[in-house]
C-alpha cells in the first residue's frame, strides 16, 4: 500500500505491544459517528473496507496496518450567522429594543445547537497508519484537508 502525505515516526521510548494487545486497546477507542449535539468524533475503524466485522489491524510480516477515522459537523459560518440574524432582528422588532450583547450570545449558542442537530453534512478523515515493530517507527498518512 502506497501512503500520500506520510510522515514517519521513529519512537524513542520502548513501545513493543503484540498485534493482540494493540487491538485490545484499539477496541476502547473504536469510531462511533457523530450524533446529537456532538460536533466532532474520533475513533479507529478496520483497515479492510469489505469485510463485515473485520478487525481494528491487518498485521502482516510485523507490520501493523490501522486505520483511524475522524469525523466533524461542519457548520459553515455564513449558515451561522444567518440563523442568529434572522434570530435577533425578530426579537428586537417583538420587543422593540436592542439586545444586549450577554443575549445575543445566548441566541448564538441556541442557533449553533439548532444546527448541530439538523443534518449538516459531516466531513470525514481517514488516516491510514502504519506500526513497524522491528524498527519502531510509525507512518501516518493523513488525507488533504477539506475548505469550506
Amino acid at each position: 500500500m502506497l501512503f500520500k502525505n506520510a510522515s514517519v515516526y521513529r519512537l524513542t521510548k520502548p513501545f513493543e505491544p503484540t498485534a493482540e494487545e494493540l487491538l485490545a486497546l484499539l477496541e476502547k477507542n473504536a469510531f462511533v459517528p457523530c450524533a446529537g449535539l456532538r460536533p466532532s468524533s474520533f475513533g479507529w475503524v478496520s483497515p479492510i473496507k469489505d469485510i463485515e466485522d473485520a478487525p481494528l489491524g491487518h498485521e502482516v510480516a510485523g507490520s501493523i496496518l490501522l486505520c483511524a477515522r475522524r469525523e466533524d459537523k461542519v457548520i459553515p459560518p455564513s449558515a451561522l450567522n444567518e440563523a442568529i440574524a434572522e434570530r435577533v432582528d425578530r426579537i428586537e422588532s417583538m420587543e422593540g429594543r436592542k439586545l444586549r450583547s450577554k443575549e445575543k450570545l445566548n441566541i448564538k449558542d441556541d442557533a449553533l445547537a439548532e444546527l448541530l442537530l439538523s443534518k449538516m453534512m459531516p466531513s470525514q478523515n481517514c488516516y491510514r497508519e502504519h506500526w513497524h515493530a522491528p524498527s519502531r517507527s510509525w507512518a501516518i498518512s493523513t488525507p488533504p484537508r477539506i475548505y469550506w
